[in-house]
């Protein structure tokens, strides 16, 4: 028999999208699967959707809690989970229903820990996944060069969905509770569990619909305390990668990447500006140096900013 795959979707006041996400789940070409809903102390029919579809597919497990955050409603679902792989999705979002399939192939084709798949985003939830079969164009990663990439967000970025892993990987290993970016925090801890002779399986199949939505944790218009927990992760990943001078040097790409885009699409303090001016000063003989326009120009734009942003405040 095939691998158990176990599908890990947390849940919360979604009652409007759930429906289109639980049914591109339930019609995959891949059945063997446990599909894991946690509802999180939703207020809206979110619930009630839940138990609906788990009386209509056995292959579906409920489980209710109050409203913890996203992090603990995942942790929940892998401290119960049977699965021999896991992927995960958002309940606002939906998938092809070669999404399994196409992971799990990719996985099993290198022999692999971890496989990728492509996201496409999407502003209308009337969008129509492929409902064809294509020949995947796959690629293997090595470990190293896997990280770069994810840091770099090139071909693939650091959030968990669009993503398969062994679940022996998640062995000690959990979301930290009550933070946001906690996928950049976990990824590349998941990732560097496989080995440096290992690497990862990807593919530029977009199965994956990321549904775009104004109030998303992860599109707010204001820049606030919460949002400083980035630096602390990628701080930690400098000393965590600090022997590899590419991984280090990706991870700076990362932090100008996230400085100027807190400063194009949000409304950001003058306190931070000040921050962002530090950390910024802080990597400047890396950024002069290097060879990477994209970085350097991030880089640049970025002081551009924050010398107009000081101008405007003055």
């Amino acid at each position: 028999m095939n691998d158990l795959i176990s599908i890990i979707i947390p849940v919360y006041n979604v009652e409007k999208y759930l429906k289109k996400c639980l049914d591109s789940v339930i019609n995959q070409t891949y059945e063997n699967l446990e599909i894991i809903l946690v509802d999180d102390g939703s207020s809206d029919q979110s619930p009630n959707i839940c138990d609906e579809y788990a009386q209509k597919d056995s292959r579906i497990k409920v489980i209710h809690q109050k409203n913890y955050g996203q992090a603990h409603a995942r942790n929940r679902a892998l401290d119960i989970m049977q699965g021999d792989w896991v992927t995960f999705i958002d309940s606002d979002d939906f998938v092809s229903i070669y999404y399994v399939e196409n992971l799990y192939n990719l996985a099993k084709k290198y022999s692999t820990k971890i496989a990728f798949t492509s996201c496409k985003r999407v502003y209308n939830q009337n969008f129509t996944p492929n409902s064809f079969k294509s020949e995947l164009k796959a690629k293997f990663h090595r470990l190293d060069l896997a990280l770069c990439n994810i840091f770099r967000n090139k071909f693939y970025g650091p959030g968990i969905c669009s993503k398969i892993f062994s679940a022996s990987l998640f062995e000690n290993e959990r979301f930290k509770n009550g933070k946001i970016y906690e996928d950049l925090d976990l990824i590349p801890k998941l990732m560097h569990k496989i080995g440096n002779r290992g690497g990862v399986a990807y593919a530029n199949q977009k199965d994956y619909y990321y549904f775009k939505r104004a109030n998303s944790t992860m599109n707010e218009a204001n820049f606030s305390q919460k949002h400083l927990v980035i630096f602390e992760i990628l701080d930690d990943f400098r000393e965590f990668f600090k022997s590899d001078k590419n991984i280090l040097n990706a991870i700076n790409h990362h932090e100008a990447h996230s400085i100027l885009r807190a400063l194009i699409k949000s409304k950001v303090e003058k306190k931070y500006i000040n921050l962002f001016n530090e950390i910024l000063n802080k990597n400047a003989f890396y950024f002069i140096i290097c060879l990477d326009m994209s970085a350097k120009m991030k880089f640049i734009l970025a002081k551009l900013l924050i010398y107009k942003e000081k101008l405007c405040k003055i």
